[in-house]
């Protein structure tokens, strides 16, 4: 709470606890747009503040009250911090909140538990206390009651944290379109910045993407795009999505669109390739994929596909160097290594063609491959 928010509410409780009353909380309304605020209760409770519409400096308020245990007891700041109770008898929130974070930072998660358990049943900050309920069931690895706790926290009171809690748990799990509805709905919270709102849609594309919602995904990839025109990141995106759906005219222009604002694209210098080969331009994707490895290397999708381009078009230098040095980065494959003794034997290096034929050997004696090559090649494997 603000120190404003402070007063206000010792002054309130002031003139209610004189009346049997005490204020359980009071929470600040959002000034932006955004009038909507779940508040103990799962229901949405709408305020439309037409006083002072112009005036910044105004705030409005939520105030939540009940019947106090002792009737004309005020609990004021020098109330004691290190107890479980204050002097009018609520919970010491603070206190407890902190002690429930030492235990989860301390792995004692069953303590930390209870405490937001006693909070959630008192009333006291249930979505915070449920968002942490959260974290603790995620850490044991209750992905489920987790959900269970991440939902309740943004229907309590919808927050960043909350949705993206929400969401990446809901991504590891890959349920992809839930996770795209989760950030969808965190978009609608007020005073998002244009960096939050970019990461929002991206993340929901990427979501929408992998659950083969196209049209879903197109929409906020493009809603990225609005807010950031110079982003690589976007571009490849809806390259990749055209691409799944064989748009492969659009595809080709997402990609251009991401090489031109990032030539070091390794990836969509590969997804170029791609479309390349779909429409049979077998020299062109071998370009592509060349110019895609040189950049990264580690990419055995790319590899697998340069090198039967190579053999296509009888042009086997570039594969050779880029999948021996592919090799040595890679988890040992025999059918890798298979494919560059094929590639020097070739290009006529009867010796490194033998010299790697020997390896495979060695590890894999019975290769077929590498003992048929080895025949052509006048050897005894």
């Amino acid at each position: 709470m603000s120190e404003v928010d402070l007063i206000l509410q010792r002054k309130l409780n002031e003139e209610l606890l004189g009346e049997g009353l005490e204020i359980v909380d009071l929470v600040a309304m959002p000034k932006n747009q955004d009038r909507m605020l779940r508040f103990r209760t799962l229901q949405e409770v709408l305020n439309e503040i037409d006083s002072h519409p112009d005036d910044e400096s105004a705030q409005s308020y939520i105030v939540h009250v009940r019947k106090t245990g002792v009737r004309g007891q005020i609990e004021t700041e020098e109330s004691p911090i290190d107890e479980i109770y204050l002097a009018s008898g609520r919970l010491n929130v603070p206190y407890l909140m902190d002690n429930a974070k030492l235990l989860m930072s301390a792995g004692e998660y069953a303590g930390a538990q209870h405490i937001y358990q006693t909070l959630i049943q008192a009333g006291e900050h249930t979505a915070q206390a449920h968002l942490e309920l959260g974290k603790c069931n995620e850490l044991q690895g209750n992905s489920e009651a987790a959900l269970l706790h991440y939902e309740e926290s943004v229907l309590y009171y919808p927050t960043l944290e909350s949705y993206h809690r929400f969401a990446s748990l809901l991504t590891k799990l890959k349920r992809d379109q839930q996770a795209s509805e989760v950030l969808e709905r965190a978009l609608q919270l007020s005073g998002l910045s244009e960096q939050t709102q970019f990461d929002l849609n991206q993340a929901a594309g990427n979501c929408a993407m992998r659950a083969g919602l196209h049209h879903k995904a197109e929409r906020a990839f493009n809603r990225a795009w609005e807010i950031e025109p110079t982003s690589d990141q976007v571009a490849l995106n809806l390259g990749i999505l055209y691409l799944q759906q064989n748009k492969i005219q659009n595809a080709i222009q997402s990609f251009q669109d991401a090489i031109r604002l990032n030539p070091e694209n390794d990836r969509a210098l590969s997804g170029l390739a791609t479309c390349e080969l779909s429409l049979g331009h077998v020299q062109s994707a071998h370009d592509f994929w060349v110019r895609s490895l040189l950049i990264k290397v580690n990419n055995p999708k790319a590899i697998f596909h340069l090198v039967k381009c190579a053999y296509t078009l009888k042009s086997y230098r570039a594969a050779c160097d880029l999948l021996h040095e592919y090799i040595q980065v890679a988890p040992f494959n025999a059918d890798l290594l298979y494919s560059l003794a094929g590639l020097h034997y070739h290009l006529g290096e009867k010796n490194d063609a033998e010299r790697v034929l020997q390896q495979i050997v060695s590890i894999q004696p019975q290769h077929s491959g590498a003992k048929k090559l080895g025949v052509m090649l006048g050897l005894t494997l």
